[in-house]
């Protein structure tokens, strides 16, 4: 049973290149079947890539809230 919330911290930052491309098509997968996902980036062009929305976290801060462009 898949998890209703799935947590991704950096995983795309680790690994060769062949993990990388496994991970970025499994983030696609859930993505698109609708599974609420959260990524947790430094990597703007990972971001972009994967989310509409983004929540701009700076020091426990929260610095910004809303569409990926606007953010």
């Amino acid at each position: 049973m898949a998890p209703k919330i799935l947590l991704i911290d950096e995983v795309l930052s680790v690994g060769d290149e062949t993990f990388r491309k496994k991970s970025m098509r499994a983030i696609s997968e859930r993505i698109r079947s609708n599974q609420t996902v959260v990524l947790v980036s430094h990597s703007t062009g990972t971001l972009s890539q994967f989310c509409d929305r983004l929540l701009w976290i700076e020091k426990g801060k929260t610095m910004a809230l809303g569409k990926t462009n606007d953010v």
